[in-house]
């Protein structure tokens, strides 16, 4: 074996601590199964860390305005294993998921890391739907509506305005229409020019949501 391929492939780049993973770490497959086979105690508390579950908040339970703060607590039974549970009145508590990415969804947190890695690796809809055990005409359709959503939302906020630098290539693509029986011309379609950055916005949009964005 050459010296300069001892290091190659992603077996061997793989990180064994769970709690080293950071979110474009994902992008490794032996990194992703390490870290979705922890337990549900382990995968809240890296969620947790990397902005995706929230580690507090102010109680909004009951009648009166309540002066307590919901953190996480272990809850056998509940999705996700936990809940959100006031410190002062033991008897309000919400999901664990609330105001987060997974919120309102029945799927296994699991699942949905899943259907969202398959998506951004640019499987058809119908494999997605089967990495992540989902129906295929229901649920891994509104999942992708969903995260579609979550991508024009992302560029709105951080992309819409950037100032492009450097040479631009234009592109010009031929939209014909289907002919029957040899008749007509097929060429007199809809010329349409774009920005040859404009082909690859959802390339480079999948790359940084996958190493920027917290859900």
């Amino acid at each position: 074996m050459a010296s300069s391929s001892i290091n190659a492939g992603n077996y061997r780049k793989r990180i064994l601590n769970a709690d080293e993973i950071q979110i474009c770490d994902l992008q490794n497959p032996w990194n992703f199964f390490i870290l979705m086979n922890q337990d549900d105690s382990a995968l809240n508390k890296w969620l947790m860390d990397n902005n995706l579950l929230l580690k507090s908040m102010p109680c909004s339970k009951g009648d009166d305005a309540c002066s307590g703060t919901m953190r996480p607590s272990q809850r056998a039974g509940k999705p996700s294993g936990a809940t959100l549970r006031c410190n002062k009145n033991r008897n309000h508590e919400v999901a664990i998921r609330t105001n987060s990415f997974f919120e309102n969804s029945k799927l296994c947190i699991q699942d949905i890391f899943m259907f969202v890695k398959s998506y951004l690796d640019g499987l058809s809809l119908r494999h997605v739907s089967l990495s992540a055990g989902v129906h295929y005409k229901t649920t891994a359709v509104d999942w992708a509506s969903f995260i579609r959503e979550i991508f024009k939302e992302y560029f709105h906020r951080n992309m819409k305005h950037r100032v492009l630098t450097g040479e631009v290539e234009i592109d010009e693509s031929l939209f014909g229409r289907r002919v029957k029986f040899h008749r007509g011309n097929p060429n007199k379609g809809l010329k349409v020019s774009s920005l040859y950055t404009e082909i690859l916005f959802f390339k480079i949009y999948i790359h940084t949501f996958v190493s920027h964005v917290h859900f």
